[in-house]
């Protein structure tokens, strides 16, 4: 019964229709220009009990949900296609476009030392956003709903900015990775994460690394660094 409630749900949604419960009754809304499916608002309606329960459920519409919708939603992955958001990215979109979402970017700052070699920095980096696929996925807007589209592999670009001026400058540089750092996203067209390496002198560099919450999370990031350590050695070896 669960399977069959998320099925709907999702369906709902790839249809540009919210379903959500307000004091007790079920409610449905969508687009006055697109009206909705006949046979799709038939469903609804036979399953009104089902869905009410289901969305009044708080442990079914949280990470039992996430699982769930993991499990079945099998998509042919294709730079034409658009999914639906999962319950928590829905949350932060709403928020972003409310009133931006500083609050939410997730930075790993690296002082890397000794020569360092560029381009397998950059295969690491660029291997890394190709693998997973969230980090470059963008959030369109349709009428009020967000939609995740996936951009194409091979396609995002390291930022290296020169910063020998920084050399003797600590809080200069300290200001200047803030600003990296906090540089708003915008969803619909930005990768989820993005890098910028600091050249301060010949053998020393900064590397800044911010993902989006919306994309990623606090644990993700330990996780990114080793498979970038991982990624770099496998080029220079």
């Amino acid at each position: 019964m669960i399977t069959k409630a998320i099925h709907l749900l999702q369906s709902a949604r790839q249809n540009g229709v919210q379903i959500f419960v307000n004091k007790g009754d079920l409610q449905v809304k969508f687009s006055k220009g697109k009206g909705i499916d006949p046979k799709l608002l038939e469903e609804i309606k036979n399953n009104k009990e089902l869905l009410t329960d289901f969305l009044n459920n708080k442990d079914y519409r949280s990470k039992k949900v996430e699982a769930y919708e993991l499990e079945l939603l099998q998509i042919n992955r294709n730079g034409d296609k658009e999914f639906p958001l999962s319950f928590s990215q829905e949350r932060l979109w709403f928020i972003d476009q409310l009133g931006g979402s500083l609050q939410y970017h997730i930075p790993a700052v690296l002082r890397l030392k000794g020569l360092l070699n560029v381009e397998a920095l950059t295969f690491a980096l660029q291997s890394i956003v190709n693998r997973h696929e969230i980090l470059r996925t963008t959030i369109r807007n349709e009428d009020g709903t967000g939609l995740q589209q996936i951009k194409g592999k091979d396609h995002w670009h390291l930022h290296i900015a020169e910063g020998s001026d920084y050399a003797e400058h600590a809080e200069a540089l300290n200001g200047y990775i803030k600003e990296l750092i906090y540089k708003p996203f915008n969803l619909s067209s930005d990768y989820m994460m993005r890098a910028s390496l600091i050249k301060v002198h010949t053998e020393e560099h900064v590397l800044v690394l911010t993902m989006h919450h919306i994309a990623s999370d606090g644990w993700s990031a330990s996780i990114l660094v080793k498979e970038l350590v991982e990624y770099y050695k496998s080029f220079a070896e």
